[in-house]
């Protein structure tokens, strides 16, 4: 059974193929555009793709990037039945991310290896992305986690939605539990935190990121939500 994990880095130059295995893709630094299927994308730091067997894509990576790189011939339940391609990972993924990418580096043996795959698949599919939702809200979902550089505000977003704003609001928390705002803001304050541990960009390209302006505002922000600033992240 195929169960590999790796490094890899891409070129800017246009790519394409397919594959009979199954693959998740997760940029360490950098960029990455891709087209799956006639769907358009872009990945970076804090992003997982996921591109199922058989499907065309094309790619292009951006700038200096690592990209940890894992083939699967079975997906667990919750990857095979997801129509998303593309989410994001939490503290405890990006954590973990972190200790994968170290091992890799420190030569990894096969068994080692498949436990790691199997724990890495496990903590992503717990995540709140895989829980059946509205499809209007899930298609509002992906439009957030697709790039939560962009200017997200509830009109735009609710439009997406094809709702109201009221009717919008209303269905969103039904469905995630939380208002639109909270969800937003907690997917960028995870990303943040994670490429604050992984410790390889300034605050201010952090904060752009995230999609924050300034870094003066970021800072303010996240202060709030963890209660520590994110000088203090990056030192712990």
């Amino acid at each position: 059974m195929k169960k590999e994990i790796s490094i890899k880095q891409y070129s800017e130059h246009i790519d394409s193929h397919l594959h009979s295995f199954h693959q998740l893709l997760i940029p360490l630094n950098g960029k990455i555009d891709l087209v799956l299927e006639n769907q358009q994308t872009k990945a970076a730091a804090g992003n997982c793709i996921l591109i199922k067997a058989g499907v065309h894509h094309e790619f292009s990576a951006k700038g200096i990037h690592d990209f940890l790189v894992v083939d699967l011939d079975c997906l667990p339940a919750s990857f095979d039945q997801t129509e998303m391609v593309k989410f994001t990972l939490d503290e405890t993924a990006w954590s973990f991310i972190s200790y994968i990418e170290k091992q890799i580096k420190n030569t990894l043996d096969h068994l080692l290896s498949n436990k790691i795959v199997d724990l890495l698949c496990d903590i992503i599919q717990n995540q709140k992305w895989n829980v059946s939702i509205d499809p209007r809200i899930q298609r509002v979902v992906t439009l957030i986690n697709n790039d939560l550089s962009n200017e997200l505000n509830i009109s735009q977003l609710a439009k997406s939605a094809c709702m109201s704003e009221t009717q919008f609001k209303l269905i969103f928390k039904q469905n995630m539990k939380q208002t639109p705002f909270q969800y937003v803001l907690q997917k960028r304050m995870e990303k943040a935190k994670g490429l604050l541990i992984e410790n390889k960009l300034p605050v201010y390209l952090i904060a752009e990121s995230v999609g924050f302006g300034n870094a003066s505002a970021f800072t303010k922000r996240f202060s709030s939500y963890f209660g520590y600033s994110p000088t203090e992240q990056t030192v712990k």
